[in-house]
């Protein structure tokens, strides 16, 4: 799923059936990531521009996905 904010950021994510251990975060200098375990043995990944503040998107999904439990 990509979502574009208001201020233009764009951001893709993506919840796979593979549940992550910890929250990780990985950047290549151009791309950045945050992958976060959430319910029902899935991890929510969200991508977007190195330098955009990923975590509260990532955990206002995270919530969201754990809500439906």
């Amino acid at each position: 799923m990509v979502l574009k904010e208001e201020n233009g950021e764009t951001y893709t994510v993506f919840v796979v059936p593979d549940s992550a251990n910890k929250t990780e975060v990985y950047s290549d200098g151009k791309m950045e990531a945050v992958s976060l375990p959430a319910a029902h043995n899935s991890s929510v990944i969200v991508v977007a521009e190195d330098g955009t503040k990923l975590m509260p998107l990532a955990e206002e999904l995270k919530a969201q996905l754990n809500q439906r439990t």
